[in-house]
């Protein structure tokens, strides 16, 4: 009798349940990882950069525009035409990230503030955070729908565009919209494997991020038990549905232990 060893079960494990998922997800080894890596290591490296010129130009601001005529990964990115990657100096130590995508225009944003604390130690941490961003951004631009967020506002005085969220109600509506459920999945799911963690840590310490972003944001006026009860309960569960659906494999898979660190924002 032939002897099944642990790698074969695992490998039927897997067929049985990539051939249950739904066909209209992003699953485990798909689209757009090559893209992934290959424009966060022209960050890094854009990064490293930075940091060796700003000591004599305390006021430096990078922009970088990735095009379709300077780069060959939008071949495999049919509905992106720009992804624009800023680098400046902020205060929030040791870093802060902004990331979004415009539908309409086709295009990707990646901020990134180093504070004059930063330091190359803490790069690998960035790393991790640039690939969450970047993969979520990217599955958005895969999304037939992109969310109308009905907290979105508009400064009519700067024109400034911002979102305010006051209540229980305005954080649920965004955050459990299905194209931001596929696009955290996507973005942690990256995250998990450049920690090499099992992706219910990842998600764990993005919900813990999550939280903190929303209890202390001063336009806030819900409750925070409540606010609590949804992020670790709710959203928690509704995340760990769409991991089950788009990286089975990963959710548990990876060193048992925690994280020790935060991972930053990302809308």
């Amino acid at each position: 009798m032939k002897t099944i060893n642990k790698l074969d079960i695992r490998n039927m494990i897997r067929a049985v349940l990539l051939e249950s998922l739904d066909t209209g997800l992003v699953v485990e080894g798909s689209r757009s990882n090559l893209e992934i890596t290959v424009l966060s290591r022209e960050f890094v490296n854009r990064i490293k950069s930075f940091l060796q010129r700003r000591p004599g130009n305390p006021d430096l601001e990078v922009n970088i525009a990735i095009t379709p005529e300077n780069s060959t990964i939008f071949k495999r990115l049919p509905n992106l035409v720009l992804i624009h990657f800023r680098i400046d100096t902020g205060m929030w130590a040791p870093y802060s990230m902004e990331a979004y995508h415009d539908e309409e225009n086709k295009e990707i944003f990646i901020g990134i503030s180093l504070s004059r604390q930063f330091r190359m130690k803490t790069m690998n941490f960035l790393v991790g955070d640039i690939k969450n961003a970047l993969a979520h951004e990217i599955q958005h631009s895969f999304q037939e729908e992109d969310y109308e967020d009905p907290s979105f506002k508009v400064n009519k005085d700067t024109d400034n565009e911002y979102n305010v969220y006051a209540t229980l109600r305005d954080v649920k509506n965004y955050h459990s919209d299905h194209v931001e459920l596929e696009a955290y999945i996507k973005g942690l799911h990256r995250t998990a494997k450049f920690y090499k963690k099992p992706l219910v840590i990842v998600i764990d310490d993005h919900l813990k991020t999550m939280y903190d972003h929303h209890s202390q944001d001063p336009e806030f006026t819900g409750s925070k038990s409540d606010l609590r009860r949804y992020f670790f309960v709710e959203l928690k569960q509704q995340l760990i549905s769409y991991a089950r659906k788009m990286a089975p494999m990963a959710i548990f898979s990876g060193p048992a232990q925690q994280s020790d660190r935060k991972s930053r924002y990302v809308k």
